[in-house]
């Protein structure tokens, strides 16, 4: 299973997944509706969302994928916004318990995004024009 990002509305993406606009990661066949993901609470930063994700699986691969708002993050409770504050202010000096009280929630949490992002700082990539480009950490930070 894969989980894919979607930056557009929902209602916007389930009608491109219907029409067979969207198109798998793996290779690159005709996603179809496979679904729904399980329902899930999402907090951001000033409220709580619930989410249920859709399902798609590929025509050509059989894969099925989870198709994620931009908000929200796979196998995480806290939103994007939440965890990219976190990862701000530790770019910008701050310990991961002053993050933590900031931001609301406990200091483990807090820990664990960190320590994960620094694990996998070399291998986050973005893909622009069909290729993959490593992320500026010092743009991420604020110093570029």
């Amino acid at each position: 299973m894969c989980v894919m990002a979607m930056s557009a509305e929902q209602v916007v993406v389930e009608a491109d997944l219907v029409a067979g606009r969207l198109c798998c990661p793996v290779c690159d066949g005709p996603l179809v509706p496979w679904g729904f993901a399980r329902e899930r609470t999402v907090r951001l930063l000033d409220e709580t969302r619930l989410l249920r994700p859709r399902r798609a699986c590929c025509r050509r691969c059989e894969r099925t994928h989870v198709l994620l708002p931009a908000w929200a993050l796979a196998r995480r409770r806290d939103g994007t916004e939440v965890i990219g504050r976190a990862l701000l202010a530790k770019a910008n000096g701050q310990g991961h318990r002053t993050i933590a009280a900031a931001l609301g929630r406990p200091a483990g949490t807090v820990r664990g995004w960190l320590r994960t992002f620094t694990r996998r700082a070399g291998a986050i990539t973005t893909t622009e024009a069909g290729r993959d480009v490593p992320i500026d950490v010092k743009w991420l930070a604020g110093d570029a």
